[in-house]
C-alpha cells in the first residue's frame, strides 16, 4: 500500500477505501480457483508469513494455504501460532480440498 500511495500521490486511507470498495465487487475466492482434477488427490501447502504493525513486538502471523500444483493460494487466515488459528484457516480451506494431502515445513 506505501508503493500505491507513493506513486499515486494519495493517502492510505484512500487506497485503503479503494481496496474496500473493489473487494466487495470480487466473487467469493472458491469461484475464481482452478476446478480440482477429480483423477488426482490435490497437494496443499501450508505456510506462515510473520509480519508487524507498526511496533515489532506487534507481530502477527499470516496463515496461507496454497494449491502445490497451481500455487494458487486456497485459504488465508491471521493469528498465531494455536490451534484455534488452525482450524479457522483449515474451515477457509474449499471443499474439493478436503481431501488432499497437505504438507507444512515442521
Amino acid at each position: 500500500m506505501r508503493g500505491i500511495e507513493q506513486t499515486l500521490g494519495v493517502s492510505r486511507r484512500t487506497v485503503s477505501a479503494w481496496l474496500k470498495e473493489q473487494a466487495n465487487d470480487l466473487p467469493p475466492l472458491e469461484e475464481t480457483l482452478q476446478p480440482v482434477d477429480s483423477k488426482k488427490i490435490p497437494m496443499l501447502e501450508w505456510d506462515e508469513l510473520r509480519s508487524f504493525v507498526f511496533r515489532s513486538k506487534d507481530k502477527v502471523r499470516v496463515w496461507i494455504t496454497m494449491n502445490g500444483e497451481s500455487r494458487e493460494i486456497v485459504a488465508s487466515a491471521c493469528g498465531d501460532r494455536s490451534e484455534n488459528t488452525s482450524r479457522i484457516l483449515w474451515d477457509r480451506v474449499p471443499s474439493a480440498y478436503k481431501e488432499a494431502i497437505v504438507f507444512s515445513d515442521y
